[in-house]
């Protein structure tokens, strides 16, 4: 299991002009088939995660450009694979691929490196955490709601203190 990315160009927008895009790339021992997918981000406006089948590369045996299939040798911390035209930096490795690697004697994973941050989110991320500190500083709730007073009323609580 490897954690990715890749660059997605944008240029329907004034604001950003790529995104950056985190996967989770599966390699299957097995028979050699590898995976990827994308894990959820709140609001994206993108289909992802597996809970729904958004999965970015189903689960099969892929080829390279010199017309072999992807083997485990092929994939690694720090290496750039070109899936379909898509080239995806792998940037971290979970501990039983670590493990794995080193019984075989394939090779020492190199270690882990940052995922760079996609600008867009960033952006949005300040804005969503703005749009709270203004919301409790102009809209700051009365520690006596009515509304609360009379639902805690209608369901039975007592209003004696």
């Amino acid at each position: 299991r490897y954690e990715c990315f890749f660059k997605e160009a944008v240029v329907e927008s004034p604001d950003e002009n790529y995104r950056v895009r985190r996967c989770v790339l599966l390699f299957y021992l097995l028979d050699g088939s590898i995976q990827v997918s994308e894990p959820k981000i709140e609001n994206s406006g993108m289909p992802q995660g597996e809970g729904k089948g958004a999965v970015f590369i189903k689960r099969h045996r892929i080829l390279k450009s010199d017309g072999m299939h992807m083997r485990m040798e092929d994939l690694g911390v720090g290496k750039d694979v070109t899936l379909y035209g898509r080239t995806f930096h792998l940037t971290k490795a979970d501990q039983f691929t670590r493990d794995f690697v080193q019984s075989i004697g394939l090779r020492e994973e190199a270690p882990d490196e940052e995922t760079p941050l996609d600008p867009y989110n960033s952006y949005r991320e300040q804005l969503h955490e703005q749009t709270i500190r203004n919301q409790k500083y102009f809209h700051p709730r009365p520690s006596e709601d009515d509304l609360m007073r009379y639902m805690e009323a209608r369901l039975g609580a007592s209003t004696a203190q």
